[in-house]
């Protein structure tokens, strides 16, 4: 039965994709449906490609994807003109942006006009990781001072991690307005019992019966590093270890991941598994011994509690969304260097002890199940957007 106050609530997203309308590589699709449980109404405009001509499509009875159509360059002004249509077409009340930056800046706009409340979200470490300005310092230089400008206005912020919320609080955002909320996992299908049969079946596929079998899921970008875990392919090559490599995902850079692969005659070491839909996920998960990551800079390492859940000991850079997860020498290790040989100690010593590993991956789970509820997070990101459409003190139900 729905309150008052959620019959009333209905959102406006302003996103940066459009895999909600089919793609079944992540969750993201079923997990907004789950965002519109609890509110009246949830439409979402995704940035999508110039050639997309999918109108708003509605994916559940309340909740709706309108992918823009205009390319790149015009999206912020588009999303702002459907923003005008949709807010006076549906009567939405509540704004909520996936970042601080164009998306931001749009729903700002757009609070402005209609008068309406604001949620800002953060879904990486772009203020508290000096490695994202690196990435692209021109453009990514001009997002962080477009941020700086949109904090000052918005109405709560949700941010993934303790580090980002402590470095908000510095650039004099109210702390009380400020909600450390993770991106919920699907926990019960990463906890489902994988029979032996097809973990041994997959290992057979790829020729790792006898190895020593790492996963790696991501998408294959900048931010991922991927260069660095070639870099540990190479070092366990030279050093002739038995070990295996699955790397789960797709991404702009797949073309160059591949030659570069080709290049260092890694072939026989790391197994391109392509796109996995995120139901086939916890089969991979569980026919690896262990889970490593390289990213650069993450906000939460969603693919990390994934990979606690199946039960894996993680090997991890130093990122804050990992330190916000992984406790370090217990359910994992945070390589706190980027340089290869560091990591192929910690994978060296899961290697060589199976019961370390099993110690490690019992805690893993242990720790993921009792701090990323996925029904949990998903009524508390949904609540700030009921309490802000009622004008009440999200504060004082969420603080």
């Amino acid at each position: 039965m729905m309150s008052e106050a959620t019959k009333s609530t209905s959102v406006l997203m302003i996103s940066v994709g459009e895999h909600m309308l089919a793609d079944r590589l992540s969750d993201a699709r079923a997990r907004h449906i789950e965002y519109g449980t609890h509110v009246k109404t949830l439409i979402i405009i995704a940035y999508a490609s110039y050639h997309n001509r999918t109108p708003l499509t509605w994916i559940s009875n309340n909740v709706a994807v309108h992918p823009t159509h205009w390319g790149k360059w015009l999206f912020p002004l588009e999303a702002l003109f459907l923003g005008f249509i949709l807010i006076r077409r549906h009567k939405l009340n509540v704004i909520t942006t996936q970042d601080p930056f164009v998306t931001g800046l749009i729903g700002l706009i757009l609070k402005l006009v209609f008068g309406l409340k604001i949620e800002i979200q953060n879904h990486s470490d772009f203020y508290s990781s000096k490695v994202f300005l690196k990435e692209k310092p021109l453009q990514y230089g001009l997002f962080y001072r477009l941020g700086m400008i949109v904090l000052r206005f918005g109405d709560f912020f949700r941010v993934l991690n303790e580090e980002e919320k402590e470095v908000y609080a510095t650039l004099g955002v109210p702390r009380e307005l400020i909600r450390v909320l993770p991106t919920p996992v699907n926990s019960e299908r990463f906890l489902s019992f994988i029979p032996a049969k097809k973990i041994s079946s997959l290992r057979r596929r790829f020729n790792a019966e006898s190895l020593f079998v790492l996963i790696w899921v991501g998408r294959v970008t900048p931010a991922k590093d991927w260069p660095l875990l070639l870099k540990i392919a190479s070092k366990a090559k030279a050093d002739a270890l038995p070990l295996c490599i699955f790397m789960a995902g797709d991404g702009e850079e797949s073309d160059e991941l591949d030659r570069s692969i080709a290049k260092e005659m890694l072939e026989s070491m790391i197994v391109r598994t392509g796109r996995v839909t995120h139901e086939d996920l916890p089969v991979y998960y569980q026919t690896a011994d262990a889970y490593i990551h390289t990213s650069s800079y993450e906000g939460f390492g969603k693919t990390i509690v994934e990979a606690m859940l199946s039960g894996l000991p993680v090997v991890t850079s130093d990122t804050s969304g990992a330190r916000s997860i992984v406790l370090d020498g217990e359910t994992g290790f945070i390589v706190k260097t980027r340089e290869p040989e560091d990591f192929l100690a910690a994978v060296k010593l899961l290697a060589s002890d199976s019961q370390l590993r099993r110690k490690m991956g019992s805690m893993g789970r242990k720790h993921a199940q009792e701090h990323y509820d996925h029904n949990r997070s998903i009524a508390a990101i949904a609540d700030i957007w009921i309490k802000l459409s009622s004008n009440q003190q999200v504060t004082k139900t969420l603080a």
